[in-house]
């Protein structure tokens, strides 16, 4: 009798330890908040905040960072850490998905994933966000981040 009651005892905690808990959600939403660029300052940053969109529905995409000149697109997008070992194949294909958006556009689109790269383009939001920054100035940054994205370390 007593084993019975041990068997059954064990059957129960086990059943009870395997169920899903209703008050937790099946399915991990992405929760992104996404800054759109300000339109009114320096440049028409809509092709950035076009990227950020996109890009922020992508299941594996955590933050999105994104600024535009006249010739020149530059995203930086941050991937969860277990992620990172698919982090080239996962960044090119996503870059090869942000030239097909903007191919009618006469922009260059550049993709990372480096986190210093993520930091500089922050940086620059909040800088057209203020309005703190010139046409020229912009230019002049986003072409020291490409060269920057360009590098070997």
């Amino acid at each position: 009798m007593r084993k019975y009651q041990f068997l059954l005892f064990i059957v129960f905690i086990l059943s009870a330890g395997c169920t899903s808990s209703s008050s937790e959600p099946s399915e991990k939403t992405n929760p992104i908040h996404i800054s759109n660029v300000s339109t009114k300052h320096s440049y028409d940053q809509s092709y950035a905040n076009q990227a950020k969109s996109t890009l922020a529905q992508k299941k594996n995409v955590t933050k999105v960072f994104a600024v535009n000149s006249d010739k020149l697109l530059m995203i930086a997008i941050d991937v969860p850490h277990h992620e990172r070992l698919q982090l080239k194949k996962y960044e090119k294909k996503l870059t090869k998905e942000m030239k097909k958006k903007f191919k009618k556009t006469s922009l260059k689109v550049e993709v990372s994933s480096d986190q210093k790269i993520l930091w500089k383009l922050e940086q620059l939001e909040e800088e057209i966000r203020n309005g703190s920054i010139s046409k020229k100035e912009l230019k002049k940054k986003l072409e020291d981040i490409s060269k920057l994205m360009k590098e070997k370390t």
